[in-house]
């Protein structure tokens, strides 16, 4: 069980309430949870979450080579090796669905910039062709260059809420529909 509370009397009074009433006992602040390094700045009121031990088993577990690592999960050009492929075959020995649902836990947990790959290579789940376990294994590799990268929260600025958007009118040459994505902040941290 995980508890938080804005104030350690409220911490408090909780705890002794579930004492009361279970046999339980305190653990202190969490290192890890649900596979997330979890790190405190104290000073400045901030956690820090990465998964960057969920990270490195993934690339053990799928067998990423050790090669020069990309500088973002997805090439410029996918679209265009997209449409080139569509007569490849579809394959059928490669672990693609346990690899995209690793990456969407790591997109969900702390990595919200992978979000754009994922959400591509999540529409081939049930035909992936080789051009899509060459993007995922991509997005593995940019993730194992940046395993340090996550999330901070915490107290900083007024408690406001702001939200970015942009979108691209029928820039998916082939549906020609429009790809759009937002960023939303509660302070200073990302929560969606």
């Amino acid at each position: 069980l995980l508890v938080a509370a804005k104030h350690m009397s409220d911490l408090n009074k909780f705890w002794s309430k579930l004492e009361r009433k279970f046999k339980i006992r305190s653990m202190g602040e969490p290192k890890f949870f649900l596979g997330m390094e979890v790190s405190y700045l104290q000073e400045q009121g901030l956690v820090s979450l990465s998964q960057r031990s969920y990270i490195s088993d993934m690339s053990i577990r799928f067998n990423l080579p050790e090669q020069e690592r990309p500088v973002t999960p997805i090439k410029a050009d996918y679209y265009e090796k997209l449409h080139n492929s569509v007569n490849d075959n579809v394959l059928v020995d490669v672990p693609y669905k346990e690899l995209v649902g690793s990456l969407i836990y790591v997109m969900v947990c702390t990595r919200p910039d992978v979000a754009f790959c994922v959400s591509c290579l999540t529409l081939y789940f049930s035909a992936p062709k080789q051009v899509h376990w060459d993007t995922a294994m991509r997005c593995l590799g940019y993730l194992k260059a940046t395993e340090n990268l996550g999330l901070i929260l915490g107290k900083g600025g007024e408690p406001s809420i702001t939200c970015y958007s942009d979108s691209d009118w029928a820039s998916n040459p082939i549906t020609r529909r429009s790809i759009g994505g937002h960023v939303l902040y509660f302070g200073t941290s990302i929560i969606v």
